[in-house]
């Protein structure tokens, strides 16, 4: 063997060592090319391991095309007038149901030729082609179909993106024979989007066929006081419209169906008008006591946390929020419940922190310092600090399975982004490191979604960019994602029905009533299918806002716009809210406190507390922390 530098040349073959700063280079440079090579360092670091995507799609491209050549096939399958001929191996690794047959004692093991009953031919065309080129069409017409013949053969691919199909075209009158049919057919991402939705739009659904035929056990399970968020006017409403539908048969089932209702959330003269002069009510003499107490089942109320952030106060030692405030969505009531850890003398004073909701505690991360924020008593705990020992500002952080991600970032220390990224375990109180973000960014949305985690958007030493990366925690890898449709950065991120929105996208649209964009456009994310959809934009500009979901509902607080003159940042105060069934936004109200780079998360107060019990608390625990 002979050596030189950066030479080995064993026998006939002559192998370069490429420098450690090349290698990085030639990789970056293949995955921006065609994303389908990639080089890894391996062994004792001069090894290179050599990966090419592009080598299994060719590789089934000849397969399919020796089978529609006929060449080389193994079987035969007869669906109705049709035939189809295929391989075995190609069947086998594609299809659980293929698997089974040809793999054990089954005696189509043996056949060459198999008949299969109740398959519609073209649909079997379809699924052939997918087995074949990883590709397929799905329609209106087709997706039923394809569904249930996905799952019968078990290409659960197939079966998933159809149900991510079906997901998107939801309604009132469907969501409910949507989720029986995704029920039958092991869907269960697409049978839990279904029951939320239905719940959600309660007073829609109650209005349609599908809802009315429902039996008495199906309408209980359906109104589970656990998963109903409507008003109790609206559930009450729902059930009474049940009952009428057959009142000869159903009138009898009011005494099981009325306790779902807690009437002492319902208005008083709604209470009176609707509710006690109803003639099926006033029947029901045994129940009339019942209920004129107003009782009912606790379900608790849902208030908005929103801490951390800027004020409206710039360039002052008081433009960082230090307060924890609690926004009542349906009273549009904003209220002080306390102050937020003090800072350590040495901390880095421009950073803004981030935070994450895990159970009844909130992580929240300032610099490298690291606090639990119990919801219900109010009380702060420092735990263990973040392992990269350097602060850091505009992180994004997101929680998945328990544990909360920390994401990107500008470096105080190198003075720029950084892909650096580690999460934290509340259960155990330690950090560790995983491994770090395709690009570095700061500013830029995360949101979870299907146990993953998608980073879009951000900033960068160039500019704002658009590139989305998505997180599996499973294998402990990233990848990139169809980009964001415009470059942006200071977006949020929320993920509604399996879908992730990004809001406060950066509109470029300029005139000269309106020189400077703003930052009220939205789009949705199809994780399914790695594309893109904007969506209605919102009415105000709202950079660097909190999002929330309540009620099947997108609700943005505050954040920051342009001025259509000037170009000054102002401080936006509006709450809006995105019905993602009308694509529509309306108005909610204001904060009290102009906030931006604030967190937001909802959290539930018990009903046995009363509204003037739990402001009694929130006033002599705000008292305390100031004191």
């Amino acid at each position: 063997m002979a050596t030189g530098r950066g030479l080995v040349t064993r026998g006939s073959i002559t192998v370069h060592h490429l420098p450690m700063a090349n290698i990085g280079h030639v990789k970056a440079a293949a995955v921006e090319e065609s994303n389908l090579q990639m080089f890894k360092v391996v062994g004792n670091g001069h090894d290179l391991e050599f990966t090419s995507a592009a080598h299994s799609h060719g590789l089934m491209q000849g397969m399919n095309d020796l089978r529609q050549e006929g060449q080389f096939t193994d079987i035969t399958l007869h669906v109705r007038d049709s035939v189809f001929h295929g391989h075995r191996a190609v069947l086998a690794s594609s299809s659980g149901y293929f698997h089974a047959m040809f793999t054990t004692d089954m005696k189509e093991s043996k056949y060459e030729e198999i008949t299969l009953n109740d398959v519609d031919p073209a649909i079997m065309q379809i699924l052939l082609d997918y087995i074949y080129t990883a590709k397929i069409i799905i329609t209106d017409g087709n997706v039923q179909d394809l569904l249930q013949v996905a799952s019968l053969f078990q290409v659960f691919a197939v079966r998933d993106a159809c149900a991510a199909y079906l997901q998107r075209q939801l309604h009132p009158s469907n969501c409910l024979g949507f989720q029986r049919f995704a029920d039958n057919h092991g869907c269960t991402e697409l049978a839990d989007t279904a029951a939320e939705f239905s719940r959600i739009y309660l007073e829609e659904v109650s209005q349609n066929e599908e809802y009315l035929m429902l039996t008495k056990d199906a309408l209980l399970e359906f109104i589970n006081t656990d998963d109903i968020s409507v008003k109790e006017e609206i559930l009450y409403e729902s059930i009474m419209r049940w009952v009428t539908h057959d009142v000869e048969s159903r009138a009898k089932e009011l005494p099981d169906l009325l306790p779902k209702v807690n009437f002492a959330r319902v208005d008083t003269k709604y209470f009176e008008e609707k509710v006690m002069s109803h003639p099926l009510i006033e029947q029901l003499s045994s129940w009339q006591d019942a209920i004129s107490m107003k009782g009912g089942p606790s379900r608790g109320k849902q208030l908005i946390l929103l801490l951390s952030g800027k004020t409206g106060r710039p360039n002052l030692p008081t433009q960082f929020n230090h307060d924890v405030f609690s926004f009542n969505p349906e009273t549009q009531e904003m209220t002080v419940l306390c102050r937020d850890p003090e800072r350590e003398a040495n901390s880095f004073y421009d950073s803004i922190a981030t935070a994450s909701k895990v159970g009844d505690d909130v992580v929240f991360i300032r610099a490298n310092n690291t606090w639990l924020f119990n919801i219900k008593t109010l009380q702060w705990k420092k735990v263990a600090p973040s392992l990269r020992g350097t602060y850091r500002s505009e992180t994004s952080s997101v929680e998945v399975g328990g544990y909360v991600y920390v994401l990107g970032g500008h470096s105080i220390e190198f003075n720029r982004e950084v892909a650096f990224a580690e999460r934290y375990n509340p259960q155990q109180n330690v950090w560790e490191v995983i491994s770090p973000m395709i690009r570095a960014a700061r500013g830029a949305a995360v949101a979870s979604c299907n146990g993953k985690i998608f980073v879009m958007g951000g900033h960068t030493e160039v500019g704002n960019i658009a590139d989305a990366q998505c997180y599996d925690p499973a294998t402990n890898t990233w990848k990139l994602l169809a980009p964001v449709p415009i470059a942006t950065s200071g977006g949020t991120a929320i993920t509604l029905h399996n879908q992730v929105y990004l809001i406060g996208v950066k509109n470029p649209a300029t005139s000269y009533d309106n020189p400077f964009p703003i930052y009220n456009h939205v789009f949705r994310y199809d994780v399914a299918t790695d594309t893109w959809q904007q969506v209605a934009s919102m009415l105000d500009g709202h950079r660097r806002c909190s999002v929330v979901i309540h009620n099947g509902k997108i609700h943005v607080l505050g954040g920051t716009r342009r001025d259509f003159m000037s170009g000054n940042m102002q401080w936006v105060t509006s709450v809006e809210v995105y019905d993602p069934n009308e694509d529509s936004w309306t108005p909610n109200g204001r904060v009290s406190q102009p906030l931006f780079c604030h967190c937001g998360m909802m959290f539930t107060v018990e009903d046995e507390e009363s509204d003037e019990d739990i402001d009694e608390d929130h006033e002599i625990q705000a008292k305390k922390t100031k004191a």
